[in-house]
């Protein structure tokens, strides 16, 4: 079955090779005037397109039976699962592995165009289109299919001796935020594929003379599903690094982390131009541009995590598809360059820059800025080993002092745009009263002691931006649409909130303490009750458990842990333990302990630091209820922000 399945993935990379040089074919006839198959080509390229479907899900199938049922005859299967592995995690292997990863994204992918496919909207494009966006598309399926066939295939048998056990799912990806964050990262990247594919198809297609519905119009359901996936999977990842790596922080910059960023950012700029397109007819020619552009950022995530060129944590560090990706990166950009080219320009320039179009284009270029910058600076180090040195990461630190006030930047543009009006200037009354109650916030904050400047900003911009929202509902919101979008943005209002505070005004400190010893640590004192031992199925561990107490009374308890895992001997790893708070949380992780019974442990404060995943949470259900608040195709008044 294993060899079946495997086949399946070859037949599906020979059909979309086949599907996409067929529809290419179609239109270079269709554009000399010959099209009596026109039609045909269109049916059959639509059937391959159900073709990829049944085959990957089949090819998926196999694997997940495999890895549940502990084949370690498949390298994949030894590599990344054990007999004592929980069902769940069994699961969650499928996507841990470069080689799993890249079919499930590959089944999201071939799924969420299918979605399209089907629609009415779809349904509504013409023959030149269609072929285009089949071409485009099922090329994108060929590629993932000769990568799993030719340079990450997950059923490649293991060689030699079928090992008795496997080597079991990585200690740190066993948490319930690794069964989600890297699925909703697909399904993002899964989703671009649809505008990204259909934006170039119809700008090749119409040439400016477009008879059909315009794509800005059918993509936005996807866009904005997207988004929210992108948005859930990056919050998800940011709780896991928090709750899982023991060092108290939930963003340190990691090329993986800014891969996932990059992909976000760029969606972010393209969801508010096309919501400018739709109401002014401005941005026509740059989100075509900007569609693929995104499309490919996912890729060029890929490429930064799978390539090997780059040192990270948790980089996969198997070059094999590196200049796969590399020439795949080349050829689409050079696609999205010729698309975007035949393309007319529409309305050339803002009629007035200090309108509500005005404002989405300022704050989509901070966006862009800020993608382009990250990207540059996470390839830093391929720079500096051109010479034949050794790689030479940026710091954290430079990081924060390059991008922090560019974000705070756009949070300040998002407390202000609801003094704007579509077209015609500002609600002055409204924008004079933003800036007096942030001057007044910004005075108060800095007397009660936050002098850390970018922080009073962000946080003077973020309390701005959620009473602009809450007076924004309060006075003019009545549909389900409109209470979405200001659900994002009061959610991310939150979640600056929470990375403003929680960043520069944690705490913390090491120290080591006997059964019964205390310590204190601002206004609470750390105790260590007790220390005991254990073992599961999986791994044996060690628990300090930390009594909290202030004023004299206790708090709660904090229980730190140190896991050594028998399939990963040699090896022990933190499991952090907080003590929740929508406040200061307090936050603990178990460092080391002596034969003596003596633990060394890092306790630390994070200040709102659980806003970040209130907020995270309302901005990914209020673009769902943003999506659902208009059917897809109809008309659009741009009144969402």
């Amino acid at each position: 079955m294993n060899t079946v399945a495997f086949f399946a993935i070859v037949l599906a990379a020979f059909l979309a090779l086949i599907g996409s040089a067929v529809s290419l074919w179609a239109v270079w006839k269709l554009e000399k005037g010959h099209h009596p198959y026109v039609g045909t080509v269109v049916f059959y390229a639509e059937k391959i397109h159900d073709a990829q479907f049944w085959l990957l899900s089949f090819a998926s199938a196999v694997l997940l039976c495999r890895l549940v049922q502990n084949d370690f005859s498949l390298a994949y299967v030894a590599d990344y699962t054990d007999r004592s592995l929980s069902f769940f995690y069994k699961i969650t292997a499928f996507w841990a592995g470069q080689s799993g990863s890249l079919l499930f994204w590959a089944l999201c992918t071939v799924v969420i165009g299918l979605f399209f496919a089907k629609g009415e909207f779809y349904q509504r494009l013409s023959h030149a289109t269609r072929l285009w966006y089949l071409t485009f598309f099922l090329g994108i399926m060929a590629f993932f299919c000769v990568l799993l066939c030719a340079w990450s295939n997950p059923f490649e048998p293991v060689i030699g001796a079928i090992p008795a056990d496997g080597r079991g799912l990585n200690p740190l990806l066993r948490n319930p935020g690794m069964i989600f964050h890297p699925p909703l990262l697909f399904l993002g990247y899964a989703g671009l594929t649809v505008s990204g594919c259909l934006a170039p198809a119809q700008a090749l297609a119409s040439r400016g003379s477009l008879q059909e519905p315009n794509w800005i119009l059918g993509c936005r359901s996807f866009l904005l599903s997207s988004w929210s996936f992108l948005t859930a999977g990056i919050v998800l990842g940011a709780w896991w690094a928090y709750m899982e790596l023991g060092w108290g922080g939930y963003w340190a910059w990691d090329p993986v982390e800014n891969a996932s960023l990059v992909p976000w950012l760029f969606a972010t700029a393209l969801l508010h131009l096309r919501l400018a397109q739709t109401r002014s007819g401005l941005f026509v020619r740059s989100n075509v541009g900007l569609a693929g552009i995104t499309l490919l950022s996912a890729f060029f995530a890929t490429f930064i995590v799978r390539s090997g060129i780059i040192q990270s944590v948790h980089a996969f560090s198997d070059n094999a598809i590196g200049f796969p990706l590399l020439l795949f990166l080349a050829a689409g950009i050079v696609v999205i360059v010729s698309a975007s080219f035949v393309m007319p320009t529409g309305k050339t320039h803002l009629p007035n820059p200090l309108t509500k179009e005005g404002m989405m284009f300022f704050f989509a270029c901070g966006c862009l800025f800020l993608a382009v910058l990250i990207s540059i600076a996470t390839f830093w180090p391929v720079l500096t080993a051109q010479g034949g040195g050794n790689q030479q990461g940026l710091t954290a630190a430079f990081y924060n002092r390059a991008c922090l006030p560019f974000f705070t930047l756009l949070i300040w543009m998002l407390s202000l745009c609801f003094g704007f009006k579509w077209r015609s200037g500002l609600y002055w009354n409204v924008i004079g009263w933003i800036l007096v109650s942030e001057a007044v916030q910004a005075g108060v904050l800095y007397f009660v002691g936050y002098h850390n400047l970018v922080a009073l900003f962000g946080i003077v911009g973020s309390i701005g931006v959620v009473i602009a929202v809450i007076w924004h509902i309060a006075g003019s919101i009545r549909t389900p649409e409109k209470i979405g979008a200001a659900c994002v943005h009061l959610g991310l209002g939150i979640v600056a909130l929470g990375i403003a505070v929680s960043g520069p005004y944690s705490t913390d400190f090491e120290s080591t303490l006997e059964r019964g010893e205390g310590v204190g640590f601002g206004q609470y004192e750390i105790r260590l009750d007790r220390l005991h031992e254990g073992q599961t199925p999986e791994y044996i561990w060690i628990e300090a458990g930390l009594k909290v107490l202030k004023d004299g009374k206790t708090e709660g308890f904090l229980t730190p842990q140190r896991r050594i895992y028998h399939s990963w001997e040699g090896m022990a790893f933190a499991e952090a333990s907080t003590l929740f708070s929508l406040g200061t949380e307090l936050y603990a992780s178990l460092i080391g302990v002596e034969d003596s019974g003596r633990v060394t442990v890092r306790i630390s404060t994070h200040p709102l630091v659980n806003w970040l995943w209130i907020g995270g949470s309302m901005m990914c259900f209020g673009a769902f209820f943003w999506l659902f608040g208009r059917r897809t195709g109809k008309a659009e008044t741009g009144s969402e922000c």
